[in-house]
């Protein structure tokens, strides 16, 4: 299997305009806590 190389900056950016692009969305930037942390938490079930 192979996995792509990908330098820790350039995935800083693209997770920056991902969480901008939700955060400014009308419809998504109310769910932006769950799309971004909230969902992922209770998949794992991590306590804060």
């Amino acid at each position: 299997m192979f996995i792509p190389f990908v330098p820790t900056a350039i995935l800083e950016k693209v997770a920056a305009k991902v969480k901008n692009e939700i955060t400014q969305d009308s419809e998504l930037g109310k769910y932006a806590g769950d799309i971004l942390r909230n969902n992922a938490m209770k998949l794992f079930k991590i306590k804060e």
